[in-house]
């Protein structure tokens, strides 16, 4: 009878498979914040993750491997056992792999996200001649004015609008730039009421 009780102790207590399911999922997306391990009432190791960014993300990392492997335990010994481990790797996997793909999309841009159309494949300091256009014209008529530029242009020379609302004025601009060396080299202006 006494070998009966051992064996019951040493064999920890498995989790339901929903627990395994949630403990991953808080681990995977929200590992950095110790998620899974405030779940598990790992109260001072989630707050040092917390504080860490889950250890600069490589304890949160580990401890998803570890979830994973099915020998992650709560602060009582339950063992968070996976129930489906081909499922389990392969959205992890899945995630891993979108994350790279979304890095290096990002780093491919440039992390200019916002730029509103100027591509370049001179960093993120290269302006469209668009951008230097309005640039310009806001450095002359101020920023309340509305700007329309034709699409339609000849040997970098561009047909720009003017509509300075605040003095009534209009003003039709013939621009010439060289995209290239980021710069206006010429500048034509005409004034119409």
């Amino acid at each position: 009878m006494n070998t009966s009780q051992n064996q019951t102790e040493t064999t920890p207590a498995i989790s339901k498979p929903s627990d395994f399911w949630t403990v991953f999922l808080l681990g995977l997306f929200l590992g950095v914040f110790g998620a899974h391990r405030f779940y598990a009432r790992k109260f001072k190791s989630g707050v040092f993750q917390l504080l860490t960014c889950g250890g600069l993300g490589i304890w949160s990392f580990v401890d998803v491997i570890v979830i994973l492997l099915g020998k992650f335990k709560s602060s009582t010994g339950v063992v968070y056992q996976n129930p489906k481990p081909k499922v389990a790797w392969g959205i992890f996997a899945a995630v891993c792999i979108l994350g790279l793909i979304s890095t290096a999309a990002d780093k491919e841009s440039g992390g200019d996200s916002g730029s509103g159309g100027s591509s370049s494949s001179h960093g993120s300091s290269h302006k469209s001649a668009r951008q230097l256009i309005r640039d310009r014209v806001v450095e002359l008529y101020g920023s309340k004015v509305d700007v329309t530029i034709d699409s339609g242009y000849a040997g970098g020379a561009y047909q720009v609008t003017v509509a300075d609302n605040e003095h009534f004025h209009n003003y039709t601009i013939t621009v010439t730039v060289d995209e290239a060396n980021q710069e206006i080299t010429s500048w034509e202006t005409k004034q119409i009421d």
